[in-house]
């Protein structure tokens, strides 16, 4: 279902303060909206495209021109398919401010479109006799356009922008004459540019919408066969006994249930994304073993290799929640700020009460690497910082968030 054609990407890697790029083999998903590296060293981690500034930004930098197509795309390397999800909600609403609400780049470029009419009007209205008074006003708005695309803006439109503003700024030539028809062209221009780069955003929107789908498709069902599994086993465990499988058609129950586990563990080997794919390898192989145990009939050493399989899918679904929850924060995050509703900290508090107590309860003895107490820690550390409710939205949310992330990393 997800299978993709191997190719070679690009992705820059960063060696301190510069960044060369390298080329590196990956599964293409979805025509190339996200790919999966599958070479050893990067293994199951993914990757997504620069289809903003960044792309030109590296493309200029190695004096490499070419044009935005999937062959000359520069990708992004990912740790897992959570964090690409969450970075699709940074990019949407804290760097193009798709609500309008959260001082995104969108709602900064809209500022600045809107001084540069004040500027504009200014100019006009220069004079030797308001020269003062005016030159004033454009300065401030000059400031304020800066202030709105940066003064080292790494995109080439706003870079285009700046350049025309430094001149506009200068209200006065080098002769010391007020010329306010010269100058009104440059900050026509310089509007120009800005509204490109809004025009740029407008289109690379679609394409960060599509990638969040994908990534919640491919999460979503992947949660949907790991639950799956889990649930049989929940109801298989307690009848692995030579006398309920007697009692039950024996052979043909040995079967019956030998065919359910392969068809659940058979969908998960198409899951080869982090944080899936270990886990999928690993979940797979126990079952396989167990299930041959079953057609056996040792149904005692079946439950020994299944016990801490189910204990493992526990954990594996006690992370998808705490990934929800940590979405659900950065959301919260990205709105305005104010103080938080009772209801959305009651949810909260509940859902961390929940993780702590689901926790203590998974015994991980049998586990290659126990976790769990370091998990719970740092969940009950999330817990006391919730509990100073400041004020301020972010400084609550903020290490909450930070806390939780560092939590489910570990699971």
């Amino acid at each position: 279902m997800f299978e993709g054609k191997v190719k070679d990407v690009k992705i820059a890697v960063r060696h301190g303060q510069k960044s060369e790029i390298r080329t590196v083999p990956a599964r293409l998903l979805y025509g190339g909206l996200l790919v999966v590296f599958t070479a050893e060293e990067m293994a199951g981690k993914i990757g997504i495209p620069y289809w903003e500034n960044q792309l030109r930004h590296e493309l200029e930098r190695q004096k490499i021109a070419a044009p935005l197509t999937m062959d000359f795309l520069i990708f992004q390397v990912l740790p897992d398919l959570y964090t690409a999800l969450r970075q699709t909600l940074h990019i949407l609403f804290a760097n193009y401010g798709r609500t309008f609400k959260s001082g995104g780049e969108k709602q900064h470029l809209e500022q600045a479109i809107r001084e540069h009419a004040k500027v504009g009007e200014y100019f006009l209205g220069l004079r030797k006799s308001t020269y003062e008074g005016m030159s004033k006003k454009i300065q401030l708005s000059v400031e304020r356009i800066l202030a709105q695309i940066g003064t080292q803006p790494r995109d080439e439109h706003k870079r285009h922008a700046l350049g025309k503003l430094v001149q506009v700024g200068k209200v006065v030539d080098s002769l010391g004459r007020v010329n306010p028809y010269a100058k009104i062209p440059q900050v026509d221009i310089s509007k120009l540019e800005i509204a490109e780069r809004l025009a740029v955003i407008t289109k690379i929107e679609p394409h960060i919408v599509a990638r969040r789908q994908v990534l919640k498709t491919i999460i979503e069902m992947a949660e949907l066969k790991f639950r799956a599994l889990r649930d049989l086993l929940v109801r298989l465990l307690p009848h692995l006994e030579a006398e309920y499988f007697s009692a039950h058609g024996d052979l043909e129950l040995r079967q019956k249930v030998n065919y359910h586990l392969a068809q659940l563990v058979g969908e998960l080997n198409q899951f080869d994304m982090n944080p899936f794919a270990k886990l999928s390898v690993r979940i797979q192989a126990e079952v396989e073993a167990a299930s041959r145990l079953i057609l056996g009939g040792n149904f005692t050493s079946a439950r020994s290799v299944l016990t801490p399989t189910l204990e493992s899918l526990k954990l594996r679904i006690l992370r998808t929640e705490m990934e929800h929850l940590i979405t659900f924060l950065s959301q919260l995050l990205f709105q305005p700020q104010q103080p938080l509703e009772q209801s959305k900290i009651k949810r909260i508090k509940g859902d961390l009460k929940n993780f702590r107590a689901r926790l203590a309860t998974i015994d991980e003895r049998r586990f290659q690497k126990q976790v769990c107490m370091r998990a719970l820690s740092r969940v009950s550390e999330a817990e006391k910082l919730l509990n100073q409710r400041k004020s301020d939205k972010a400084f609550i949310l903020g290490p909450v968030k930070r806390k939780l992330v560092g939590a489910a990393q570990l699971l």
